[in-house]
């Protein structure tokens, strides 16, 4: 099992990186992202999300706070940056996370 660390841009601001430093750390190409298989994993090694060199989740601006709904883009460990709509439950009635192709 790989360490997981969430690293913020407030962090990156702290530790002294440039500007270009911190755009090269935190930045996907998300216009190279493929659709994740029909299980949420990558298309081309078929890892989980979580097995991922870089993760970014971008959610949609909501006027319902039942569920947030949004997209997690993941560079895997193979290389391949793809991505998963995802929708969360945060009224604790339902399902805590269930993305699109798995749940």
């Amino acid at each position: 099992m790989l360490p997981k660390v969430i690293l913020t841009t407030a962090w990156a601001e702290l530790e002294g990186f440039s500007d270009a430093e911190t755009a090269d750390f935190f930045t996907i190409d998300k216009k190279t992202a493929s659709r994740a298989d029909k299980n949420g994993a990558c298309p081309r090694c078929h890892r989980v999300p979580n097995d991922c060199i870089k993760k970014f989740s971008s959610w949609e601006p909501s006027v319902y706070v039942e569920r947030i709904k949004g997209v997690d883009y993941v560079v895997c460990l193979c290389g391949t940056v793809y991505y998963i709509d995802i929708s969360i439950d945060v009224t604790g009635r339902g399902d805590s996370a269930s993305t699109t192709g798995w749940q």
